[in-house]
């Protein structure tokens, strides 16, 4: 309790102090209302409230969810009094009775869902009644709702049946919203994905930046990114875990922002079980001077704060950390980077309609 209250006491504004209570007691309690209102209390994402007005004039149409994935699923199930038909989702190639994923491997553990149908959208609007449909979209980013609404509207769906959740800070994208760039950044990017947030950095400090050092251990994805970051100037690319000391990890290699270093006997999904390489970023990126680093990287946050525990203790460098991936994220991360740097102050925001995109930033 005192810990919590330490970390508290760090927080700078009250939109943080919303998203910290709430997000730790759903950790604690698992109840995925608090998540729920959370987003009625900051409705930084763009009219919770006016989603559940839409959906009461709309209760007489089919309403769909757009996206059977995690933040799919949390929705329909915080939208449980309004009886949801099923997802739209285009990795289904007709229409699938079974959910696309596993939430029992998630912070969504004790979630209750029901199995819905999921539609592929083409073949959803060649086989039901699109008039009478109303879609709610739940994937987090903005580009992604932007492109899934014209998909939409390009299938004869009406823009008035579309919802989709449209933040207020969307000029300013994830990880870069409450921070002021100064000049000769260096931008440290764990878990770069597909290289989307090395160019939101580019723009973020009008490319008035000295370096990129950027780590992606999913094999696929390091590939990708190996062209698409082929653009931006001064950019190291690793194909490197970041962790708290360089060792071989299991690691479940899925090609997409899922990706994860898990234990060693596991054996789901067998095939997609590889073994890669980490790193320390101490040890990488001796002598050099960091401003800004951020982590993504499903779960593995803390052991690679750990292992930049030097940097962060000389340097202090701007942090955007994910405090969602696991419950303890939300006591364990702060409280580390207190003791590593007291010096350290805190805000959080969140990006999306469901538990997941919390971002923990401090300075």
């Amino acid at each position: 309790m005192e810990n919590f209250k330490k970390v508290r006491s760090r927080i700078v504004d009250e939109e943080s102090r919303i998203i910290y209570d709430n997000r730790l007691n759903f950790s604690l309690t698992s109840n995925q209302d608090l998540i729920w209102q959370m987003l009625e209390k900051i409705d930084g994402y763009g009219g919770i409230l006016g989603l559940k007005e839409k959906l009461i004039k709309n209760s007489y149409k089919k309403i769909l969810i757009f996206g059977g994935g995690y933040n799919g699923i949390f929705l329909a199930a915080c939208l449980r009094e309004f009886n949801i038909a099923g997802y739209l989702d285009n990795k289904v190639q007709t229409v699938i009775n079974q959910p696309l994923i596993d939430i029992q491997t998630s912070i969504l553990s004790s979630l209750e869902s029901k199995t819905l149908p999921i539609y592929n959208p083409n073949y959803y609007a060649q086989n039901e009644d699109i008039h009478n449909s109303f879609v709610v979209i739940s994937v987090p980013t903005f580009r992604a709702q932007i492109a899934i609404k014209k998909q939409l509207m390009d299938l004869g769906f009406s823009e008035s049946n579309i919802f989709a959740f449209l933040p207020s800070n969307s000029l300013v994208p994830q990880y870069f919203q409450v921070f002021s760039p100064q000049n000769e950044e260096t931008f440290v990017d764990c878990g770069v994905l597909d290289g989307d947030t090395c160019y939101d950095f580019a723009r973020w400090c009008l490319g008035r930046y000295r370096k990129i050092f950027a780590f992606e251990a999913d094999k696929t994805n390091y590939e990708n990114c190996k062209i698409n970051l082929a653009k931006l100037k001064d950019v190291e690319l690793f194909n490197l875990g970041v962790w708290d000391k360089e060792e071989i990890l299991s690691f479940n290699n899925t090609s997409s922002g899922f990706s994860n270093i898990v234990k060693n006997d596991i054996k789901k999904e067998q095939d997609k079980i590889v073994e890669i390489k980490t790193c320390k970023l101490d040890e990488v990126l001796e002598g050099e001077k960091i401003t800004f680093i951020k982590m993504d990287i499903e779960g593995a946050e803390l052991n690679a704060l750990l292992g930049a525990k030097e940097i962060i203790k000389k340097q202090k460098p701007k942090l955007a950390i994910c405090v969602y991936h696991k419950p303890s994220d939300m006591w364990e991360i702060p409280d580390l980077l207190l003791e590593l740097n007291p010096k350290y102050t805190f805000k959080l925001r969140h990006y999306g309609p469901s538990a997941y995109e919390t971002v923990l930033y401090a300075q």
